[in-house]
C-alpha cells in the first residue's frame, strides 16, 4: 500500500492530570516511512481538538484526557 492513512479512535486515558513527555514508537516496514501524529482533547473531540501534532510536540497535550493517533 503506497501513501495510506491510518486514524485511530479516541483513547481516554481516564484524567486530564498527567504529563506527557515523550512516546516511543515502533515500526518495520520493507521499505518507506512512517510518520506518527498525535491529537488531544478535553471533551473526546466534540468541540476541543487541538488538530494532529508530530509526536515530538506531545507535551502540548498535557491535560488533555483522550488522544487519538494518524
Amino acid at each position: 500500500m503506497n501513501g495510506a492513512t491510518v486514524f485511530t479512535t479516541s483513547y481516554d486515558l481516564g484524567t486530564g492530570s498527567h504529563d506527557l513527555q515523550s512516546l516511543e514508537t515502533t515500526a518495520e516496514t520493507n521499505s518507506g516511512t512512517i510518520e506518527y501524529f498525535i491529537a488531544g482533547s478535553s471533551d473526546d473531540f466534540a468541540s476541543d481538538d487541538s488538530g494532529f501534532l508530530p509526536i515530538a510536540d506531545i507535551s502540548e497535550l498535557d491535560g488533555k484526557r483522550y488522544l487519538k493517533f494518524k
